[in-house]
């Protein structure tokens, strides 16, 4: 259902990037079903410590984005948390680029796919390294996405495509047709 939404974005001048390892099958699914190349770059929360519910922005290989929210926290805390999360998604990547091979964005039609987003803070910063990529445009597709994520992206890329918007949808299964894991020589052969 969803891949009938983005079918606009079938030249060959996109590309759809997943954010997580967790949305590498649905990605793939989506990738294969618009006949797109897939690019992964892995982006991870930053948890506010004590509160795991709360979080206090996000980081991915080369970005970082910190909420202005909260002052008590340490910056040698959030510095750290900061290096550790480079340090995780650069790992991740280079896993994965053994089988999917990086894909060029610049000047290209973006699509991020996520299965579920109850926050923007998990992609904010996949979204801003897309963004110093200079792409032509960014898309984000998900099933599910909560309203306040949604109007938040609105104002952060170029459009916004989704089956449905729901308050909290941290405990929806996805609703992309039925995706089976995938291994990685399936990934690598998509």
């Amino acid at each position: 259902m969803l891949a009938a939404r983005l079918r606009r974005f079938t030249s060959g001048n996109a590309v759809v990037v997943v954010l997580s390892e967790e949305a590498i099958p649905g990605g793939c699914q989506i990738a294969a079903a618009l006949a797109l190349p897939i690019h992964f770059i892995a982006c991870h929360e930053i948890l506010c410590p004590g509160e795991h519910e709360h979080a206090i922005g996000s980081v991915s290989s080369r970005s970082a984005v910190i909420h202005a929210t909260d002052h008590s926290l340490p910056q040698d805390f959030i510095y750290h948390q900061i290096r550790i999360g480079q340090t995780c998604s650069r790992h991740e990547e280079e896993k994965w680029r053994k089988v999917v091979p990086a894909q060029t964005i610049t000047e290209k039609t973006v699509v991020v796919f996520s299965e579920a987003i109850p926050t923007v803070d998990h992609i904010l910063a996949g979204i801003m390294e897309i963004r110093n990529q200079q792409p032509a445009r960014i898309v984000v597709a998900s099933p599910v996405i909560s309203r306040s994520a949604f109007d938040e992206l609105a104002r952060q890329v170029n459009d916004v495509i989704v089956l449905q918007t729901e308050a909290h949808p941290d405990n929806k299964t996805s609703q992309v047709d039925h995706v089976p894991h995938q291994n990685r020589r399936k990934i690598q052969a998509i």
